[in-house]
């Protein structure tokens, strides 16, 4: 599918990346069987500013921790801030094949960082 956007100024200012994001990627959710209960609304993931886009969440190929994967859409330097829905207990920069860079020093349950323009970023969070 296509779709034309109508927009001011260029592709940056108008947030095409995030329509686009819209357009092409539906959120896709998968039931459990479960006894856990959640309210009504929950946020598990809060990621900003908005030239950070979510890419992946998924179980670590080779461990229990979490695989969060991120990109960089205007080609600006920005400090990324990721809060999770609960304590992370150690966290990582990890390559696209999840091998560990360097760690991070989370707070609670929020972590900042350094992100380059256009920069995909791989994080290994053990929660």
């Amino acid at each position: 599918e296509y779709a034309i956007q109508p927009h001011e100024g260029d592709w940056r200012q108008a947030k095409i990346y995030k329509q686009a994001q819209d357009f092409y990627h539906l959120p896709c959710c998968i039931q459990a069987n479960s006894q856990g209960e959640l309210p009504e609304e929950f946020s598990f993931l809060k990621l900003s500013p908005d030239n950070l886009i979510f890419s992946t969440l998924k179980k670590a190929e080779d461990s229990d921790e979490v695989i969060l994967r991120f990109f960089e859409t205007k080609g600006e330097e920005t400090i990324a801030e990721i809060e999770l829905f609960r304590e992370i207990k150690r966290a990582a920069v990890s390559d696209l094949l999840e091998r560990e860079e360097y760690e991070l020093k989370p707070d609670c349950n929020r972590l900042r960082m350094e992100v380059k323009p256009f920069e995909i970023v791989t994080l290994k969070i053990e929660l």
